[in-house]
């Protein structure tokens, strides 16, 4: 015997995973046991349709012993929200939230999750696109941090667009980038140390041969940019960056055009 019912389910991600938003049906359907051959069958006419309004669901039902098509009607239209989180980004050393905000929300207030407790960070008010933008510099590395955001009228204050960020570590070397790529002259590079053990950032050429060298182990631990043609100009050309400490390398190309 086979009893069928039909479910929703929705989809975030262009259909990567989905949520269950439940029965469609309010009864099921024994097509095996009940109908043989009758038109319609299990499966015909499932489908669905949306305008801005409403979702559609329509599907063949068995419930009334002959063959049916069954509708349902889900709305689609939801109730504004004051503030939605638009971005979360967080960085070494910095953590970098926007918020938008719907009309006459003149001003909130940002609270950053301490131990138990919610602690206030500073007052946010919407830029000339309607966001709320909030950075935090007082983060270390590798640890998580909680967010979110109170509007108050009068003497109540509503909590909004709660989020979670983990602020990058310094575990490892890394080289970030190279700007700009291609160069006509200058030649910028930021990087990240892990310690603050002796370090070297290298300017190689096609044949390997190494045309700007600097020590940057005494910069310390952390992220450093710092401009490598020392005012002279690199002949056009391909160059290998090459960063290296404690035995490791990172290393990326650049590009000198005239």
């Amino acid at each position: 015997m086979s009893v069928k019912e039909i479910y929703l389910a929705r989809s975030d991600d262009g259909g990567a995973s989905w949520i269950d938003v439940g029965k469609a049906s309010t009864a099921n359907s024994p097509w095996t046991r009940t109908f043989s051959n009758i038109q319609p069958n299990q499966g015909d006419y499932t489908a669905l349709y949306a305008n801005h309004l409403n979702l559609y669901a329509a599907w063949s039902d068995g419930r009334f012993g002959n063959p049916d098509i069954l509708t349902l009607t889900v709305p689609l239209a939801t109730t504004p929200t004051l503030v939605s989180l638009a971005s979360a980004a967080a960085d070494i050393g910095r953590v970098t939230l926007t918020w938008y905000a719907a009309a006459g929300v003149s001003e909130a207030y940002v609270y950053r999750r301490e131990g138990d407790q919610w602690v206030p960070r500073g007052v946010v008010m919407p830029d000339g696109n309607r966001n709320l933008v909030y950075v935090d510099t007082d983060v270390d590395p590798g640890v998580r941090y909680e967010y979110r955001l109170g509007l108050r009228e009068g003497s109540v204050e509503v909590f909004l667009g709660q989020v979670a960020v983990v602020v990058p570590t310094l575990d490892r070397l890394r080289l970030d980038g190279v700007h700009p790529n291609p160069t006509a002259r200058d030649l910028w590079v930021s990087f990240s140390l892990p310690t603050s053990h002796p370090a070297t950032l290298s300017v190689l050429d096609v044949a390997g041969r190494r045309v700007r060298f600097r020590d940057v182990g005494s910069l310390g631990r952390g992220r450093h940019l710092i401009e490598l043609s020392e005012g002279r100009n690199l002949p056009a050309g391909m160059y290998v960056i090459r960063l290296e400490q404690d035995g490791r390398i990172e290393s990326a190309r650049a590009s000198v055009v005239r």
